[in-house]
């Protein structure tokens, strides 16, 4: 079996008598690969393109130094920072908000959430700083996505490896985390020239 990314979707290719369990166990063993992959892509956004965050739909039209948004249309500068500005500013409180709930649900109080734009990784728990990154692509997900990561990373605080123990804690909290996981795979990552 072997993986590889195309026009933004991952194709999986496998001889015919493979079982879906041994294609997704294969998946399973390559997400971070997949995850590099899919945040590395460019998809360069164009005028009148439109884009999903949080759920919502927004055309994105290009203006010289206006920012506004209204109904489901963005007027924005052609500009990647301003672009991830706009993002942060817009998407924040729901991402803070969300992580304190779930934080209060799970008993981790304590937890810094520090979001960013980064190429790697959905989201990274640092035990020595008591901290959690979280990639603000996620905003071009879904909000059951961005609630398996954020599950995800608060479950680190108690379990640092990704053994057994560590997924049944997961799944405790999100039984269908590994069918939403594979969902991240789909996801385009919109940026701007």
């Amino acid at each position: 079996m072997y993986l590889r990314v195309k026009e933004g979707k991952i194709v999986v290719t496998a001889p015919f008598w493979a079982s879906d369990k041994q294609i997704n166990g294969f998946i399973d063993k390559h997400t971070e690969w997949i995850q590099k992959k899919l945040l590395d892509k460019n998809i360069f956004l164009k005028d009148g393109d439109t884009i999903t965050i949080l759920g919502n739909s927004f055309q994105i039209s290009f203006t010289e130094n206006l920012i506004d948004i209204e109904d489901h249309q963005i007027w924005i500068p052609n500009d990647q920072k301003i672009f991830q500005s706009f993002l942060i500013e817009r998407t924040k409180k729901y991402l803070y908000s969300r992580f304190q709930e779930l934080s209060s649900q799970m008993q981790t109080p304590g937890i810094e959430l520090k979001l960013g734009f980064y190429k790697t990784k959905w989201g990274s728990y640092h035990p020595k700083t008591n901290c959690i990154r979280l990639n603000m692509n996620l905003i071009f997900t879904d909000k059951e996505c961005i609630d398996a990561i954020l599950i995800h990373e608060l479950c680190h605080v108690r379990f640092q490896n990704h053994q057994k123990e560590f997924y049944q804690e997961v799944e405790k909290w999100m039984p269908s985390y590994r069918k939403v996981v594979r969902r991240l795979r789909t996801y385009s990552i919109p940026k701007i020239k």
